[in-house]
C-alpha cells in the first residue's frame, strides 16, 4: 500500500461550500448549532463524497459528533462547532491487476477535521478540542466500501 500526496484529487469547491459563520438546526433538540470556520475543509471538499456520509457537509459532521456524544450521555447536545485548522486528507493506493497489467488504484481515504466543540450535558457545559476522523476503506470496490469514524478528544474544559 502506498501513501499518495493529498493533491491527487483536490478540486476546491469553496464557492459552493463556504461556511464562515452560520447556524444549523440541531435535529435532536430543534435548537441551532452555531458553527464557523468550515472553509478549513475547502481543500478536502472534492474527496468528501468518497466518505459515503452524504453531500450535506458540514451537517453530517455535526450529526456524527452528536451521535458520538450521545453514546456517552444521552443528554449531550452539540451547541457550537468551530473548525480550528485546515482539514487533512490522506489517500492510499493499492496495486491491482487489470488486463494482466499492474495498476495503482485508490484504496483508502482518511480525512481529519480538527475542531473545537461546545457540548451541553444537563447543567454542565464543556468545550472540547477534537479531531473528527473518517477512514474509508475498499474504495477500489463497490460492494465492500466501509467508512469508520473516530471522535478523538484532545482536551476538554468545563465552562462556568
Amino acid at each position: 500500500m502506498k501513501l499518495m500526496a493529498a493533491p491527487l484529487l483536490v478540486l476546491t469547491l469553496a464557492s459552493a461550500l463556504s461556511f464562515a459563520n452560520s447556524a444549523s438546526d440541531n435535529g435532536s433538540t430543534g435548537k441551532a448549532i452555531t458553527f464557523s470556520g468550515f472553509e478549513c475543509a475547502d481543500e478536502v471538499n472534492a474527496a468528501l463524497p468518497l466518505l459515503g456520509r452524504g453531500n450535506d457537509f458540514p451537517h453530517f459532521v455535526f450529526r456524527d459528533i452528536e451521535s458520538s456524544l450521545q453514546r456517552q450521555s444521552r443528554l449531550a447536545k452539540l451547541v457550537e462547532a468551530h473548525c480550528t485548522s485546515d482539514a487533512k486528507q490522506t489517500f492510499y493506493t493499492k496495486t491491482v491487476m487489470v488486463d494482466e497489467q499492474e495498476q495503482e488504484v485508490l484504496s483508502q481515504l482518511e480525512v481529519v477535521i480538527p475542531m473545537k466543540v461546545v457540548v451541553v450535558d444537563g447543567a454542565q457545559t464543556t468545550a472540547l478540542d477534537i479531531e473528527q476522523i473518517y477512514l474509508t476503506t475498499n474504495l477500489e470496490t463497490i460492494d465492500s466500501r466501509k467508512t469508520v469514524q473516530t471522535f478523538n478528544v484532545l482536551s476538554q474544559q468545563i465552562q462556568e
